[in-house]
């Protein structure tokens, strides 16, 4: 009979190896099927010159410790009314839970898309 403990690693290596580092993103309160759910259901179009496009607005900004949204930017938008409509969006939406890193809560930089559609 043969009875298997470990493959590859003896007792004294895997004691030796570090816990690997335990990160949680941050990420909207709900979760983010919620939080996709709330902008399809809030999404206004501010212009109809896209109708049946779908446009892309890439918003980039920084979760604090205790939650808030901060230093939004805009990375990449068809037009400013998108850009305004998506940075409503963020800041009427659900609130942020923020970044985990090794048990400490931590300020964290999230790069979000949204698509008009």
């Amino acid at each position: 009979e043969t009875v298997v403990t470990a493959y590859g690693i003896s007792r004294e290596e895997s004691e030796m190896q570090a816990k690997p580092e335990e990160y949680v993103a941050p990420e909207p309160v709900g979760g983010k099927s919620n939080f996709d759910k709330y902008i399809r259901e809030n999404l206004h179009w501010p212009d109809t010159l896209y109708s049946g496009q779908k446009p892309i607005v890439v918003i980039s900004f920084s979760v604090q410790t205790d939650g808030s949204i901060d230093s939004i930017k805009i990375i990449r938008t068809p037009g400013k009314l998108f850009s305004d409509e998506a940075i409503r969006l963020l800041r009427t939406g659900p609130s942020w839970q923020p970044a985990v890193d090794n048990g400490q809560i931590i300020e964290d930089q999230v790069r979000l898309r949204i698509v008009f559609k």
